[in-house]
């Protein structure tokens, strides 16, 4: 024969702050519940379709994160010379002063620049360099604009490094806050025991239903057994 049990539940938000708080610290390493993968994902689309739109090609771009010593991110790929014009002009802006954009074209539109990988150990930006090669018949640089040149391509990637790795670090700690934690438990209505639990079969054991933790509001549900 049925025996009908009846206990309250109650939304997230009525759950007194103790509770909340636990419930909150629980959850921030579920990554089922957070969804790590889709967030991730979405980041990294994200990346990529911004390196594709900004010229860079064949990108392949990796991270690590977020707290340990060497943590960053990196890319590889090809530059566009319409990239490397626009990098280099805008480097070189506060040296050159009116003659930066004709500097930057000469160089821009006759060199092939790629980063490329050389340490498989950590993936930060110093893992990576700006590279690039010239058709000497063509094309002379001296020692200093060479130097130059480097130093503005790789400094523009440094940069780029940090941007890509700061959004995935922001996005990450976004996911895992207090508020978007709480917020995701909010959505679950009325789904919780006075001591944050959440309802299911191992409900009905006496020990499983002590209220640990009363609390002024909730839902009253029957259930049978």
């Amino acid at each position: 024969m049925a025996t009908q049990k009846t206990i309250t539940l109650y939304s997230f938000n009525e759950l007194s702050k103790e509770v909340q708080a636990k419930l909150i610290k629980d959850y921030r390493n579920d990554e089922s519940f957070l969804d790590f993968d889709f967030a991730e994902r979405h980041e990294l689309r994200e990346i990529e379709n911004e390196a594709e739109v900004m010229g860079i090609q064949d990108f392949d771009f990796r991270y690590s994160g977020f707290w340990s010593q060497g943590d960053g991110a990196s890319f590889t790929g090809t530059l566009t010379k319409e990239l490397v014009v626009e990098i280099l002009e805008r480097e070189s802006s506060s040296t050159f002063l009116h003659s930066a954009k004709d500097w930057a074209k000469l160089y821009g539109n006759n060199i092939e620049v790629n980063i490329v990988r050389h340490s498989s150990m950590y993936v930060h930006e110093n893992t990576v360099s700006c590279e690039f090669e010239y058709d000497t018949d063509e094309l002379e640089i001296s020692r200093e604009d060479y130097e130059r040149i480097t130093g503005y391509l790789n400094n523009w990637k440094n940069n780029l490094c940090y941007k890509f790795y700061k959004q995935l670090r922001e996005s990450y700690e976004d996911l895992i806050s207090d508020e978007n934690i709480a917020d995701r438990l909010s959505e679950l209505e009325e789904a919780f025991l006075s001591n944050g639990k959440i309802l299911s079969s191992s409900v009905f054991d006496e020990d499983e239903v002590e209220e640990d933790y009363p609390v002024p509001y909730g839902s009253e549900r029957n259930y049978y057994i």
